[in-house]
């Protein structure tokens, strides 16, 4: 019964440590390569910096217009 005991844990802990390193390679390559998550969001910082620009933008265009009014 201990054998088993024993035997059951071994594999349990092979396959947590193997699930483990698997996604940290996974995510260490997803990021070196940026390649697009699961989820679809990649962090693209030309597309971040591209949005606060467009919103400094329109932030402007609606000072302008109520600097008009």
């Amino acid at each position: 019964m201990v054998i088993g005991f024993i035997i059951y844990e071994t594999a349990d802990i092979i396959y947590n440590v193997s699930r483990l390193s698997g996604k940290a390679l996974y995510g260490m390559y997803s990021w070196y390569f940026n390649i697009v998550d699961v989820s679809g969001c990649a962090v693209d910082e030309n597309n971040a910096n591209n949005k606060f620009l467009l919103l400094e933008n329109r932030i402007k265009l609606l000072e302008e217009q109520l600097g008009n009014t």
